[in-house]
């Protein structure tokens, strides 16, 4: 009964995605372009805007869901979750770094990037975690926490000092969707899966 009303709920909220925005489109329309495109505004809208970004934030959020899922289980700690870990502190570094130095665009250039810095902030919560008297959940915890203190904090320095890399940090570290396309799933689906 829990999994079929879970499938409800993101059918009803993928239907609301799709049909709520700047320009609405009833939920007649929707179901009808949706199924049979036509050369119609709202099949455009249907069809180039609104189902990517859906599509990429079910993609997305399925991701973080089983990265949650990850860390609980690895570390044997229900308060887990890449944020405390260091992960997304780690990936945001990457970003910021991708886009200050190196000028990188896009989701689909600095992806990689992202996890390279996610991975290594891992690396660093680990191998500080498990100084001394070995890892516990407890002090990878806690490790992850002033990991992730550091990295963010160095991270929006240089997105301070860079007013360019600033939007596009702020557009990462919220997660928009506004703007993605097919391309932005293509480049981060290897990634998550």
């Amino acid at each position: 009964a829990g999994v079929l009303a879970g499938v409800a709920a993101l059918v009803a909220t993928v239907l609301a995605s799709i049909a709520i925005g700047s320009n609405p489109v009833s939920l007649h329309d929707v179901l009808a372009v949706l199924f049979s495109p036509d050369n119609s505004e709202a099949s455009y809208v249907v069809h180039m805007q609104r189902l990517p970004r859906t599509v990429v934030g079910i993609v997305v959020g399925s991701g973080l869901a089983v990265a949650g899922a990850l860390m609980q289980g690895l570390t044997r700690n229900p308060l887990a979750d890449p944020g405390l870990l260091g992960v997304n502190a780690g990936a945001g570094l990457g970003v910021t770094i991708a886009i200050s130095a190196l000028g990188l665009q896009g989701p689909s250039q600095y992806a990689w990037v992202a996890c390279l810095g996610a991975m290594l902030a891992a690396t660093l919560v680990a191998v500080i975690g498990s100084a001394g008297h070995g890892a516990s959940p407890a002090r990878l915890l806690l490790a992850g926490v002033a990991v992730t203190a550091v990295l963010s904090a160095v991270s929006m320095a240089l997105a301070l000092m860079y007013p360019e890399t600033f939007a596009s940090y702020s557009s990462w570290t919220v997660g928009a969707l506004v703007g993605r396309e097919w391309g932005t799933i293509a480049a981060v689906a290897p990634i998550i899966v």
